[in-house]
């Protein structure tokens, strides 16, 4: 028994080679999303550095989740000035 294998052609029907589409620019919307993700992800770096930074400096006052909580609101509060009132 022998297999036949037939093969479809991806030409376009003018003949020429198909070239995709150019890629649409980014919304506002996806603009802003991309930047809280950077920020949600600095904040997070930053909260583990600041962690080992106490620890670094025997800080025991100050715990890793106060720390952390401390920036989170302080970038709340930045962000929350920089672009709600500005609108």
């Amino acid at each position: 028994m022998a297999l036949e294998l037939s093969l479809v052609s991806t030409a376009s029907p003018a003949g020429g080679a198909a070239s995709p589409p150019p890629p649409a620019p980014l919304g506002k919307e996806q603009q802003v999303a991309r930047v809280g993700i950077l920020l949600q992800i600095s904040m997070l770096v930053l909260s583990f550095v600041l962690g080992h930074v106490l620890h670094r400096h025997r800080f025991y006052y100050l715990p890793e989740t106060s720390a952390s909580l401390l920036i989170g609101t302080t970038t709340t509060l930045a962000v929350k000035d920089r672009f709600v009132c500005g609108i």
